[in-house]
């Protein structure tokens, strides 16, 4: 049986953690670029603030904060929409949502709107559909077939002090130095500090 995560009611900051199966070298440089221009972009969506990253070859390290839930404006969902999905499905979408209402079912509008904000705010979610996007990504456009994750991401909550923050935060700045891939985390291109 899985183990329930452990969350925050509200604002949380998380140290999450996820590996390729079988421990394999999946991540090259462009897809080390990707990953980052990917994750940014389901940040945006999700409404979350990647505070510190570092993409190894095999592995993933990600300081999240998750703030205070909080009430989207149409206007917002669309932008959100627009950065994960792109700007023509979000036209679509305001053209679906301004016909329905003409049509008055505007219960159909809040349907459709609630299937993407349930899906903001929430560290889970930002991994989910992170980590699915980057499997589109690898079967796409590289050919991949078969596991890419090795089972679920790992998350540690982590205090609200400075402190506790800065010291996950240089955790996660010195992977590469830490795995002899670079002297210093400026000279890995794929991690917040570099950035």
């Amino acid at each position: 049986m899985r183990k329930a995560r452990i969350k925050n009611e509200g604002e949380g900051w998380y140290h999450v953690v996820s590996r390729t199966a079988f421990q394999q070298f999946k991540f090259g440089a462009a897809d080390r670029d990707m990953f980052v221009a990917m994750m940014r972009r389901v940040a945006q969506f999700c409404g979350v603030e990647v505070l510190n990253f570092c993409v190894m070859s095999n592995h993933f390290h990600i300081l999240l904060h998750v703030p205070d839930p909080r009430e989207v404006t149409e206007e917002e969902l669309l932008r959100r929409i627009s950065a994960l999905y792109g700007s023509e499905n979000a036209r679509e979408l305001r053209e679906r949502w301004e016909a329905l209402r003409k049509r008055r079912q505007h219960r159909t509008v809040e349907r459709e709107q609630e299937r993407f904000t349930r899906r903001m705010g929430d560290m889970s979610e930002f991994m989910k559909t992170l980590k699915q996007r980057i499997s589109e990504y690898f079967n796409r456009e590289l050919g991949h077939a078969g596991q890419l994750w090795c089972g679920r991401f790992s998350s540690t909550l982590v205090e609200k002090e400075e402190l506790a923050k800065l010291y996950v935060a240089a955790y996660v700045e010195w992977n590469a130095p830490k795995a002899a891939m670079v002297a210093h985390p400026r000279d890995w291109k794929w991690c917040s500090y570099s950035a």
